[in-house]
């Protein structure tokens, strides 16, 4: 099983390397145990696996003319495989949870998020250096991320002083990011990038949105009872009180940007970015559009007008394709605009 940064325990297939979209697979998803259930999934099964969203390979189907004698039906471990937690289940919900917020690989997890690129965006902090710097009781919480020496990070190991460098700067660098991400960074649950965005157009800082009440919340278009709640459950949670002076201390963005809006070339359109833009930070790309009366969205859908794409672009490049979206160069995006 993987743990997820809200707990979630999902059993994964250990499978021989396929060529699946380009990439070799070795491992995927079968989501939990009602999916396991469902398709009759056992131990040595030949099966079928696509790649959701061309992105996360799962298991659709099995092969049971293939399946040998005896073969184990799989059941989800009782306890937590990292912290041997024993294991919740809520009754509206599926997937069996690690109820420890402290367990080691939510903590991973969660600031695996923060660093990610639609949250704080911080390049050269990933998985590995993460995982030195929790193992070395350097961070606790993406808040010590912002505290940081050069030379903390530089004495790890395949660590040098250029990544180190690269690292310490781009966290200085996120900052500044805009009140959507930092929303999004958070990882309340069951609050991803659309609801941030939404949030972040309700509340014009975060300590308005940690203020709120449970009716506030409920009474905006788009948020039901069970994300109100999971809002307010977080901001009352000592962690995250922790996390908060710390974000406090180290000076990052909390309130809204100001969005001067300078023409309407954009009414009405939803704008997807993907890859690193040269002339321009992923911040000051999203603030253009919402200037020109666009709004810039986090995923690709039938319902994005264009999508720009820079330097190394992602999985969202394939998708825009398929899907028949006009795709822009950092060039045409500025053409767009004048």
């Amino acid at each position: 099983c993987d743990v997820g940064r809200t707990g979630a325990l999902t059993p994964v297939v250990n499978l021989e390397p396929v060529l699946i979209a380009g990439t070799i697979v070795k491992r995927a998803s079968l989501h939990n145990q009602d999916i396991i259930d469902k398709l009759d999934v056992r131990i040595g099964d030949n099966i079928t696996v696509r790649k959701a969203g061309e992105i996360i390979p799962e298991v659709i189907a099995v092969d049971k003319s293939k399946r040998k004698h005896g073969a184990s039906p799989y059941k989800l471990p009782t306890k937590c495989p990292v912290c041997h937690t024993n294991a919740e289940k809520a009754e509206d919900e599926s997937a069996l949870r690690c109820p420890n917020f402290n367990c080691p690989a939510q903590v991973q997890r969660r600031i695996e998020h923060w660093c990610s690129r639609d949250a704080m965006d911080i390049d050269g902090v990933g998985e590995s250096l993460i995982e030195q710097l929790l193992k070395n009781n350097l961070i606790s919480d993406p808040g010590d991320l912002y505290f940081l020496k050069h030379d903390q990070i530089k004495d790890l190991e395949r660590m040098a002083d250029k990544s180190a460098a690269n690292a310490t700067s781009s966290i200085e660098k996120s900052k500044d990011r805009n009140l959507d991400r930092l929303i999004y960074a958070l990882g309340i649950r069951h609050v991803g990038s659309t609801i941030a965005e939404l949030l972040a157009s309700k509340f014009s800082s975060l300590n308005e949105l940690k203020e709120a009440s449970l009716e506030e919340l409920i009474n905006i278009g788009g948020i039901g009872p069970k994300i109100a709640q999971s809002i307010n459950d977080f901001f009352k949670e000592r962690s995250t009180k922790e996390l908060l002076k710390k974000i406090e201390k180290a000076s990052l963005t909390t309130k809204q940007k100001q969005i001067i809006k300078t023409s309407n070339k954009l009414t009405g359109k939803t704008l997807v970015i993907t890859g690193t833009l040269e002339g321009i930070t992923r911040d000051e790309a999203e603030g253009l559009i919402k200037s020109h009366g666009g709004r810039a969205a986090s995923s690709v859908s039938k319902n994005t007008a264009y999508l720009v794409a820079g330097l190394e672009p992602g999985s969202k490049l394939k998708k825009a394709k398929d899907l028949g979206i006009p795709i822009l160069t950092e060039v045409e995006f500025r053409k767009l605009l004048e």
